[in-house]
């Protein structure tokens, strides 16, 4: 515990082996607390007893910063006797901190102070974090505490994590993002969510920024680190956040500061919009500062959680054996499984052989699925082996207009002949799979059997 210069729990303290650390001055001992809280990612609090009047006057600096900064310290103010309560200039906590903390109580009966200490804890551990104030009356401080009153229980933390909705639509917009950057706030520390900040950048290919209070929430030698910032930014950092189409902002208030980056949309234009997502502990900070397109209300590693769940089930392969064919009756219990996901299936025309007829199935009980062949005429997995049988007898050669088969099951057939006609297609599939249509892809490439191989 840190003090200055006198409070009756000093010495109470000290009785129960409690260590007091007297400072030089109030502020100093308040933000020693708050660098303990700081550091400790909401496991510990720093607690800080200070004199009443004078001492409880010098110490608003320092608990306004830590309100600025949501940090969550305890503070122990002494305060006067009732019945000075209302003589001015009588300082009081409670009436004078009400704009620089999360909460101020003051303890009016010996009574109350299971009850008020249990508040005070419950605000330390759960919600937006910030300092939180019981004033100790001069009366309550003189008072023994009632055997009945002394059943004080500490609280537990409360987790919460955003709606599947609303983490459904950020880990699509995440994906679908041409130049996404993270943006890693103070929270991520707090939540120990350091390592899941980590994988989610990894397996999305996403770069991450951190603020000044968030800094160290990744590794800066990352590759994918653009380091930290405060109104100065490195060049990577500076050049990303200005060109990126969508910021997912991470335990980050996006409090606009002198000293921090701005969170900026690059022009006005419509067309020019980037999209902005926000985590954050408290529905306050949504769309305080600027205009959030999804907001992400709950704890910041149970929210990286969540995405990373999303964000790898958009693929599904095969390890060690397969049968060719899996893929269209695989995306078909997909779709089963996920019916507002658009689920594409990429095979090849052997494969297509295999299990073709069901696209008819897709098509008949609509589980709308997209298949994109590969029609090269070939088996280019099996390039030799038989070269003879290959060039007179046609082995492993094949042949089919499969949109028109897929038309004749009930789906819709589309062709592409030329790479720049995919996008549009894909697109159109889309749309289809939406409508309930199920949608086969026919494109004519060539036929390539080389390998990349490394030694």
């Amino acid at each position: 515990m840190t003090c200055y210069p006198s409070n009756p729990i000093i010495e109470a303290a000290a009785k129960e082996g409690i260590r007091p650390v007297a400072f030089r001055h109030e502020r100093g001992a308040i933000m020693a607390a708050d660098g303990i809280s700081r550091t400790s990612d909401r496991q510990k609090f720093g607690v800080v007893a200070i004199q009443s009047q004078a001492g409880a006057e010098n110490a608003v600096g320092g608990i306004a910063q830590a309100y600025a900064d949501n940090i969550p310290i305890l503070v122990l103010p002494g305060g006067v006797f009732l019945n000075q309560l209302s003589v001015k200039p009588n300082f009081s906590a409670v009436q004078n901190y009400q704009n620089v903390t999360k909460c101020v109580e003051a303890i009016y009966r010996p009574e109350d102070v299971g009850a008020a200490t249990r508040r005070a804890i419950h605000a330390l551990k759960n919600g937006r974090p910030g300092p939180v104030v019981l004033e100790l009356t001069a009366d309550v401080c003189d008072a023994e505490v009632p055997e009945a009153s002394q059943n004080y229980q500490s609280p537990s933390f409360s987790m919460s994590q955003p709606s599947a909705n609303d983490l459904d639509q950020a880990a699509d917009a995440l994906l679908k993002a041409s130049n996404p950057v993270i943006w890693a706030g103070q929270g991520v520390l707090h939540a120990r969510a350091t390592a899941e900040l980590t994988k989610l950048a990894e397996i999305t290919g996403t770069p991450v920024f951190c603020t000044m209070p968030g800094k160290s929430a990744m590794d800066e030698r990352h590759p994918l680190c653009l380091g930290a910032g405060s109104g100065l930014a490195p060049k990577a950092a500076s050049k990303w956040l200005k060109e990126t189409d969508l910021i997912l902002a991470l335990g980050s208030s996006l409090t606009r500061t002198f000293y921090g980056q701005p969170v900026t949309r690059r022009t006005e234009d419509a067309k020019d919009k980037r999209i902005l997502i926000q985590n954050t502990l408290s529905a306050e900070d949504i769309n305080k500062d600027e205009n959030i397109d999804i907001g992400l209300i709950g704890d910041a590693r149970l929210t990286l959680l969540a995405l990373i769940d999303r964000v790898p089930h958009s693929y599904v392969g095969w390890g060690k054996t397969t049968h060719l064919g899996f893929g269209i009756p695989l995306m078909i219990g997909a779709k089963m499984a996920n019916p507002d996901k658009f689920c594409l299936n990429l095979m090849g025309d052997g494969a297509f052989g295999m299990s073709g007829t069901d696209i008819e199935t897709a098509a008949r009980s609509g589980f709308a699925i997209t298949t994109v062949i590969l029609n090269n005429g070939g088996m280019a997995t099996y390039p030799g082996g038989f070269p003879t049988a290959r060039e007179q007898y046609q082995v492993s050669h094949m042949q089919g207009d499969y949109a028109m088969i897929a038309e004749g099951m009930g789906a819709t057939g589309l062709v592409v002949k030329d790479p720049g006609e995919l996008g549009t297609a894909l697109k159109k599939a889309q749309d289809l799979n939406k409508e309930g249509k199920t949608v086969l892809i026919d494109v004519h490439s060539n036929m390539e059997a080389k390998k990349s191989y490394y030694s």
